[in-house]
């Protein structure tokens, strides 16, 4: 399971459910904890040795970011001795994005934004910047989410959720959570979201109507699906305590709606193009990082080694 989880921790309420979950998911897995705060520096402007101004005005950003890594580590216990890590970047996403890369996480932890409505993702700026490149799975957290960090099990993580569709993306993140719910001992909801077949084809002012048998085919196709989502539902149920809910409208929509019914995590795929191992939003995920009443957890985009072959280099978080 997760091996390292690093948090972007801030001062406030922005980042405390941040710590909390990150401090209390760490300690549930196992897993070695960095606590991590990006402060504004230029790296590419160094100080010169003699400009004596500049290091002092350097030195007095790093003391204070330090000190607020040594606040959070003083209120976050697990199992194994937590770190904690002041890192230089031009901004906080990248910062985020180079001390992931550092250290070889397998999850950051960031907190929502403060302007979105309480107990509700609101992704902000870094959050947003992080998770459309990030080397890992991103986790973001409600910023009125949690408990007191080290109580040993992750506030609301009895039931995870992870939605699913039977593509490539979906299946990792359906992985993932089937082994978070073994870890956490929590229960696995499998949500599938059929959005309605559209056929009309606008072309200026005329309007090609669906087919015919269009019912017919909308019925075929929700067949198919849940077929298929019973035949997950019951290999997990050998190992889980699992149920498949099958949906038809908005994903993006109906997912957030799933996440006030009791669910404590909602885990989903990145877009199904673009480079691989990096977290890459797309329309449904994007909408539900911004709406989903419970943490998010965007996992990075899967593929095959001749594919990732075929893609180019890909570039570190803008500033």
């Amino acid at each position: 399971m997760a091996k390292r989880i690093l948090i972007g921790y801030e001062s406030g309420e922005h980042g405390q459910g941040a710590l909390e979950l990150g401090c209390a998911l760490a300690s549930a897995l196992g897993a070695e904890l960095v606590v991590g705060h990006v402060y504004a520096w230029d790296t590419y402007l160094a100080p010169a040795p003699d400009d004596s101004p500049l290091e002092e005005w350097h030195a007095l950003l790093r003391r204070d970011a330090e000190s607020l890594v040594a606040e959070a580590l003083s209120r976050c216990r697990t199992d194994t001795a937590p770190r904690g890590i002041a890192w230089a970047s031009t901004s906080p996403a990248r910062g985020l994005y180079e001390l992931a890369t550092s250290e070889e996480a397998d999850y950051v932890v960031v907190g929502s934004s403060r302007r979105g409505p309480v107990g509700r993702v609101l992704i902000g700026s870094t959050g947003e910047r992080l998770l459309q490149g990030a080397p890992c799975a991103v986790l973001v957290v409600p910023h009125t989410h949690g408990e007191p960090a080290g109580s040993g099990r992750p506030k609301g993580f009895a039931t995870i959720g992870v939605a699913f569709d039977g593509l490539a993306e979906s299946a990792a993140a359906l992985e993932l959570a089937q082994a978070l719910a073994s870890e956490l001992g929590a229960r696995l909801r499998v949500i599938w979201v059929l959005p309605p077949p559209s056929f009309a084809a606008a072309e200026g002012s005329i309007v090609v109507p669906a087919p015919a048998d269009y019912g017919e085919l909308a019925a075929a196709i929700e067949t198919a699906a849940r077929r298929r989502l019973n035949e997950v539902v019951t290999r997990l149920k050998a190992s889980h305590e699992v149920e498949g809910e099958l949906l038809t409208g908005d994903p993006a929509r109906l997912l957030a709606g799933e996440s006030e019914r009791g669910l404590d995590l909602m885990v989903v795929g990145s877009r199904g193009y673009g480079p691989l191992r990096r977290v890459l939003l797309g329309a449904v995920s994007a909408n539900l990082a911004r709406t989903a009443a419970c943490p998010v957890l965007v996992i990075p985009r899967v593929g095959s080694e001749v594919e990732e072959a075929e893609q180019p280099p890909v570039a570190a978080v803008a500033r």
